[in-house]
């Protein structure tokens, strides 16, 4: 029998550097808040390190063309280094960029953009001035991870570390509504009292609305004790409280309220607790205000918004155009749409059910029927619709991007047709973080 035998040095020399300090300058960040240097010919990524400095890390993985690092000591400290706010702040994965001032936050933001951009040949970008957010106390969802401890009897509340599967409790945070967070302790307490506690995987807090809500998802059925036990809490601290089992199935332990909705200009928009909605009330009114703005809308306008959700553009656009047509891939949030144009007499809107990645659903749309079009992807983007850009008739078109990557990708479709890139802007809906959320608007 012939044995093969394979040379073992690579891997020993790989073994040989993990936890290795080495010394580097950074100069770049990731999409990950993440510093940028190279070591050795190689990229490195180094947690916690900034543009401009000079640190000392220790290598955590090392691969072909790059190594991961933590940061172990800052030789040379950038000037828009601060002391994070958060205690948990080195540990916790929710947060990347509390370490870096609010304005070199957006900054690097839109440096990032420009260089993604850049790569795809698209320079001299015609940057519009940020949408800044309040830098904490922005956030109205967040959901926290709940896990049982046997052996103490006790469940606890927090988040995932960075790049990590493994859990740390928290007792506040100081990116949510200041009431949930104030409020953690006491939630933990109550959680700890219920017999179903074993049985909480997570724990939602919602206060996209006009209401505090707290959603937990239980594996089993409660107890009829710990309704009565949610329900005091509830009331006590004026929250809504819901348990969540199944997809779709929320069970009412206590809400003063039949629906729940949150308000743009004199608009309410109906949603429910499974629904998307933006996480940065604040930001998405400016958001919307703004896209307003930069379309000039008018008593004229024939107006398409793809993926409208439950109407977030749409229906705010309907109020100072002759029509709308919404398009969604989910029928739930189409017939969404559809009452809160009804419950807001809004009568000149439309909406569909269609699938915006398929070919044949795309082919139905009549292209020509539009001077004006929104779209608002997820993070995959609209590469499949932008392709289809030579058949619209359109004379501007808003690109809203939560991902910089498929904006960068789907604007060479829209160029090759014909559009110019007349104004793009940062919109920070999630600052401390390292997501971009980026408004771009076309014109032909």
């Amino acid at each position: 029998m012939v044995q093969i035998f394979r040379s073992t040095a690579q891997k020993s020399a790989k073994s040989h550097s993990l936890n290795k300090i080495i010394e580097l300058d950074i100069n770049d960040l990731d999409h990950q808040g993440r510093g940028v240097g190279r070591y050795n010919g190689k990229v490195c990524f180094v947690q916690g390190a900034l543009p401009s400095e000079k640190v000392q890390a220790i290598i955590t993985e090392d691969k072909k063309q790059l190594l991961t690092a933590k940061l172990h000591k800052i030789l040379q400290v950038s000037d828009e280094r601060i002391e994070p706010n958060c205690p948990w702040f080195s540990e916790c994965g929710g947060c990347q960029l509390q370490h870096l001032s609010y304005a070199a936050q957006t900054q690097q933001k839109q440096t990032r953009v420009d260089q993604l951009l850049a790569k795809q040949g698209i320079k001299r970008l015609p940057w519009q001035p940020i949408l800044n957010s309040q830098p904490f106390q922005y956030r109205n969802r967040t959901r926290l991870s709940a896990w049982y401890e046997g052996k103490q009897n006790k469940l606890h509340l927090g988040f995932r570390q960075f790049n990590s599967k493994k859990l740390i409790e928290v007792d506040q945070c100081l990116v949510i509504a200041p009431k949930f967070s104030t409020l953690l302790p006491e939630l933990v307490q109550i959680l700890n009292k219920l017999k179903c506690k074993k049985h909480v995987s997570h724990v939602e807090l919602n206060s996209a609305g006009q209401r505090y809500c707290i959603i937990l998802r239980v594996l089993n059925k409660p107890a009829e004790q710990d309704y009565i036990k949610l329900t005091e809490f509830a009331l006590a601290h004026n929250l809504d409280i819901y348990f969540h089992q199944n997809d779709d199935e929320y069970l009412k332990v206590q809400s003063d309220s039949d629906k729940l909705y949150y308000s743009i200009d004199s608009l309410q928009l109906q949603f429910g607790l499974s629904d998307f909605t933006q996480v940065n009330s604040q930001a998405n009114k400016d958001m919307i205000q703004q896209a307003q703005n930069w379309l000039e809308l008018n008593e004229d306008d024939v107006v398409l918004d793809l993926f409208c959700g439950l109407g977030n553009f749409s229906l705010p656009v309907a109020q100072k155009v002759l029509k709308v047509v919404g398009i969604e891939g989910s029928r739930s949030m189409v017939e969404k749409a559809k009452r809160n144009a009804s419950d807001n007499q809004l009568t000149n809107t439309e909406f569909y059910k269609q699938d915006l990645s398929s070919i044949d659903g795309l082919d139905k749309i009549d292209w020509g029927a539009f001077n004006k079009i929104i779209l608002d992807p997820s993070r995959q983007g609209a590469m499949q619709i932008c392709q289809q850009s030579e058949q619209w008739t359109a004379k501007q078109v808003l690109y809203i991007a939560c991902d910089p990557n498929s904006l960068a990708r789907d604007s060479q479709y829209l160029l090759a047709s014909g559009y110019k890139m007349i104004k793009i802007g940062l919109i920070d809906m999630f600052p401390q973080t390292s997501h971009i959320e980026t408004m771009a608007l076309f014109s032909r």
